[in-house]
């Protein structure tokens, strides 16, 4: 039997892995994939070879549960493929699809703020609502810019969440009305190791006009 695609090959047995991710993520995933992805979640699975995986991902995710978040990693990766789109490109529509939906939700609030600038600073109690591990703190990097770096993120998951952190922040600017908002993500950093792989700090400069 040939190996697993590169996707499935995760460094932990799927619902194993100690860097855990809210359910809620996994259920916008799931509403996503079903409303928009030709084929559905059903399209999802059949491209999985990986049946411990297939049978994760198969399951009912509770929104506040804690679940592993390397499965997640590998349903992005299939789904990109179903639609014919890079990784980075399909995190962006998914992230932003579930921004706007937890935004307009448990985080409305938030976007009352008066400014960007106080906007740009709840955004680490924000992302640390979604993850177990990293972490996010914010420091001010010119009058209208801020410098969010999270720390303590698994270097294997820099591609996957470097993207969604920038849809959402730029999402959640976006709907408290700033215009030209920009998010660019630096360079990663490894810092050390947790759980036998790299990690390191992952980096967002937030500006606006």
């Amino acid at each position: 039997m040939p190996p697993p695609p590169a996707y499935e090959q995760l460094p932990f047995a799927p619902g194993a892995g100690p860097f855990r991710v809210k359910g809620v993520a996994y259920r916008g995933h799931c509403e996503y994939v079903e409303r928009y992805l030709v084929g559905g979640l059903a399209a999802q699975q059949a491209m999985l070879v990986d049946a411990r995986l297939r049978d994760f991902l198969g399951q009912t995710f509770l929104a506040s549960s804690w679940y592993d978040v390397y499965p997640l990693v590998a349903a992005g990766s299939v789904c990109a493929r179903v639609a014919g789109r890079t990784l980075p490109d399909f995190l962006r529509v998914r992230a932003r699809f579930q921004a706007e939906q937890d935004l307009q939700g448990v985080y409305r609030a938030a976007l009352t703020v008066a400014s960007p600038a106080l906007l740009a600073e709840r955004l680490p109690p924000m992302f640390q609502r979604y993850f177990d591990f990293g972490n996010a703190v914010v420091s001010v990097a010119g009058p209208s810019a801020r410098d969010v770096q999270i720390e303590g993120v698994p270097a294997s998951l820099s591609p996957w969440l470097g993207p969604i952190l920038q849809t959402f922040a730029l999402t959640a600017l976006e709907y408290n009305g700033t215009r030209r908002a920009a998010a660019k993500l630096m360079p990663f950093t490894t810092t050390g190791a947790a759980h036998g792989l790299d990690v390191g700090t992952l980096r967002l400069l937030i500006s606006w006009p």
